[in-house]
């Protein structure tokens, strides 16, 4: 039998310091922003742009040492306020939404290789001057919280949290975004 664990809770935590200064966010958007594809949800194997219009490259640990800086960021705040057993490289997106550009309430849990996420994680690359929409709202039972998008820091919830990017209304929106991992998918 399986010892019994406590979930601690806490909706989401934003970095006090800014992780990546602005010459790094802009150094980001630069190397990735041209390569950047058409990202969304397959529905027999077309993409809905009802569901998620944006744009996605992933981003290598290697070639990009701030950001493995945020890395460990992220998991020194999970040990302090979740304690998941996370294990294994993160998943690490550049994402870019263009004006009309959004991602419909989801979890970042799924199946297959989504299926033992543990914390989602959004490092916003963009001042939030150069754009307008583009919230990121976060549903905790019946109540939405906006959360606020400040240049270079760390933003980091429990996968299974619903949450959505609203339509961007104005301007280009650019973050990056991933995934700390578990051995085990949660109960």
């Amino acid at each position: 039998m399986k010892p019994t664990r406590t979930m601690k809770f806490l909706p989401c935590h934003i970095s006090s310091e800014q992780m990546l200064s602005e010459e790094a966010c802009k150094a980001l958007i630069q190397q990735y922003d041209s390569k950047a594809l058409p990202a969304g949800i397959t529905t027999k194997g077309l993409k809905n742009p009802i569901v998620r219009k944006a744009f996605s490259r992933s981003v290598s640990l290697k070639d990009n040492i701030e950001i493995n800086d945020c890395m460990t960021e992220c998991y020194l705040t999970n040990n302090k306020y979740w304690n998941y057993e996370v294990l294994g490289r993160p998943e690490i997106k550049f994402l870019k939404y263009n004006t009309g550009g959004h991602y419909d309430w989801h979890i970042d849990i799924g199946s297959h290789r989504h299926n033992n996420r543990k914390l989602a994680f959004v490092i916003p690359l963009s001042k939030p001057e150069d754009y307008e929409g583009g919230e990121l709202i976060i549903k905790t039972s019946s109540r939405e919280s906006s959360i606020p998008l400040e240049q270079g820091k760390i933003i980091l919830f429990p996968a299974f949290l619903l949450h959505k990017v609203t339509p961007v209304t104005q301007g280009k929106r650019y973050v990056i975004a991933g995934w700390l991992n578990g051995k085990e998918h949660f109960c």
